[in-house]
């Protein structure tokens, strides 16, 4: 008994491989991703406890930049402007390993805001916005665009305080300490969830305003997200009508 397959079923077969195994890739991606964020905040203690292992969160925010790069769809125009933003901002975090130089923790903290910037708008378009099944996929990119526009505000707190010194209370205690970003992170997440427990506020123009745009985001991202992903759900049981 002979079977015969033309070449159109091969063709088909082939291309929903290749999808199935390109689907698996990004789920990888993007669970890599969440894993590492997760890593930063869990080893957030331990740096507030041991400050010479400041390093450590540099090496992990390199970490997520370079998962954070993996997500990116294959567009030769996201990839050619994820590099071009991605370069500079692992360049700089690299550099920072060596010693604390001023303009490098400045374009530091641009390149960085930019590049966090850029990767959590493609994923809420790519992923999010454009989905039509509520996957593992979908999910976990929804987690890592919370997390990662956390980590970017961060960034941009710690530029603003550096550009224009005093700008947030609560941090004139911690001048000895090197590097302040675990505070920048810790302040732009309960800003994001709108705890505001008032340890460190903002004291000058660009400080409050961006903290209230954080909070404004945050808040408009959990409601639309979550409206989002039950319309999908219910559109996805509807029984269809004959």
């Amino acid at each position: 008994m002979t079977t015969n397959i033309n070449d159109s079923e091969v063709r088909l077969f082939t291309m929903d491989s290749k999808d199935e195994i390109k689907t698996k890739l990004e789920q990888k991606g993007h669970l890599l991703l969440l894993s590492f964020l997760l890593l930063m905040i869990l080893v957030s203690p331990f740096l507030h406890q041991y400050v010479r292992f400041g390093w450590l969160l540099d090496v992990i925010m390199v970490l997520i930049f370079l998962a954070a790069a993996s997500t990116v769809t294959h567009r030769r125009r996201q990839v050619r402007i994820t590099l071009i933003l991605g370069v500079p901002a692992l360049i700089s975090q690299v550099a920072v390993l060596g010693g604390q130089i001023d303009w490098v923790d400045s374009f530091r903290y641009l390149s960085s805001a930019l590049f966090l910037t850029w990767v959590s708008g493609l994923l809420l378009y790519d992923i999010v916005l454009r989905s039509h099944t509520v996957t593992l996929d979908v999910l976990l990119g929804a987690i890592n665009v919370y997390l990662m526009i956390g980590v970017g505000f961060a960034f941009v707190y710690a530029l603003i305080e550096h550009l224009q010194p005093g700008s947030f209370t609560g941090l004139e205690e911690l001048v000895n300490i090197p590097d302040l970003m675990l505070y920048y992170i810790y302040f732009s997440f309960i800003t994001l969830s709108t705890l505001g427990y008032g340890d460190i506020s903002p004291l000058t123009p660009y400080g409050m305003t961006t903290s209230y745009f954080e909070a404004i985001l945050g808040q408009l991202y959990l409601a639309i997200l979550l409206a989002r992903l039950v319309a999908i759900y219910i559109r996805r049981d509807a029984p269809t009508e004959k």
